[in-house]
Formats: structure tokens, C-alpha cells, sequence
């Protein structure tokens, strides 16, 4: 048969530790771990590089566009190419934080819609060997703005609508242009003879009816 309970004369005592009275310590070296907003800084950029390309975009209208979409190929964390393509921009000003980028060698302005180009008066590139692209666009003339570029070694403005070639252009002594399928049918002698010094049959690729 199954054992009856007895009575107990035993006093019932509270254990030294009860459950439900003990609070738990935490020694901590540091402080607690605060949220954080997530880093605009590209992963493998310099926190440099990646702020100037982001000012770059954010002076022309950019705002929605990621540095991500618009940085190439870097080289030991320093931005060595930028790529504004298609991006339906008509006009781009390249602004003084283009100086931050001592390692760019290569921006890239094509398939987009531009019909104007700034640039501030003295700005230099540290690198001596700066190529622009800006073929594929609307311009009619070239811009001859981009020669205020200290280091600028190149320039493509091929596929666009250039009708004439600037007296200041021809003057500046800048050779190596890219000028192929544009619109320079009817052009002075002095013009014909620089650029035939500057790309050899230009005359057969343009869109001349």
C-alpha cells in the first residue's frame, strides 16, 4: 500500500539563496555597445577616397546614386577609376574633391545627355595622366572647359553632335583627342590642319549627309 503522509514537527526554513532572490552582476571593461548607423565608407576604399567621391555625386544631383555604383578598379584601397554612365545627366561639374583622389586616372561620362561641362579654374589632378570619357552625349561644341584640368593627358567626345572646334583648342597645343563620329563637316583650313595632326581619317568617320 502506498506510504501516508505524516506530520512533520520540522520548522520550514527559507533556504540561504531562494530562488527569485538573487540579482545577477556583470562586470563589464567597456561601455554597453551602442546602434550605429550603418558606414557610408566603401568596403576596401579609403574613408578619404570614398568621402570625396560621395561630395562628387552629391554636387551634381546625385544623391541617390551609392559611391559603390560609380567607383572601378582600386588599387591598395585608393579609387583609381570613376564611372558616371548612363546615369541621364545633362550637365556634370567636376569639383574641387576630385583633387582628394591622388590615385584617378580614369572617369568615365558616357551615354548620357550632356550638353555642358564645368570645371573650377586651377583644378589639378595629382596623377599626370588623367583620361575623360564623354562619348555618346549631346554636345555641339567641344568643352572646352575640361583644359583647365592640370594633368589631363586625353579626351574622348566621340558620338556626340560637334559641329566646330574652338580657336582655343586648336591654340592650347593639346594633341590627343578622340573626336570620331560627330558632325565637323564644314570646317576652316587652320581647323582641318589640327586635326588632321590630332587623328589621322577623322574626316571619313563623321555624320555628314
Amino acid at each position: 500500500p502506498a506510504m501516508r503522509a505524516t506530520a512533520s514537527i520540522t520548522p520550514v526554513m527559507i533556504p540561504v539563496n531562494a530562488p527569485g532572490m538573487i540579482t545577477p552582476i556583470t562586470a563589464r571593461q567597456r561601455v554597453i555597445p551602442k546602434a550605429s548607423a550603418a558606414s557610408r565608407i566603401e568596403f576596401g576604399t579609403r574613408r578619404s577616397d570614398s568621402s570625396a567621391v560621395r561630395a562628387i555625386l552629391d554636387s551634381n544631383n546625385l544623391k541617390n546614386i551609392s559611391v559603390r555604383r560609380t567607383i572601378g578598379p582600386y588599387s591598395a584601397g585608393r579609387i583609381t577609376m570613376l564611372t558616371f554612365d548612363s546615369l541621364g545627366l545633362d550637365s556634370f561639374t567636376f569639383s574641387s574633391d576630385f583633387q582628394k583622389l591622388d590615385s584617378l586616372w580614369s572617369i568615365n561620362l558616357s551615354n548620357n545627355n550632356l550638353v555642358k561641362v564645368t570645371v573650377p579654374d586651377s583644378l589639378k589632378f595629382r596623377e599626370n595622366y588623367i583620361g575623360i570619357r564623354i562619348e555618346r552625349n549631346l554636345l555641339t561644341e567641344f568643352p572646352i572647359e575640361v583644359l583647365k584640368i592640370k594633368g589631363l593627358s586625353s579626351v574622348d567626345v566621340s558620338y556626340n553632335k560637334i559641329v566646330s572646334i574652338s580657336n582655343e583648342l586648336i591654340n592650347s597645343g593639346f594633341r590627343r583627342i578622340g573626336i570620331d563620329y560627330n558632325k565637323l563637316c564644314s570646317v576652316s583650313d587652320s581647323v582641318k590642319i589640327w586635326l588632321d595632326s590630332v587623328q589621322n581619317n577623322w574626316a571619313n568617320f563623321q555624320n555628314c549627309p
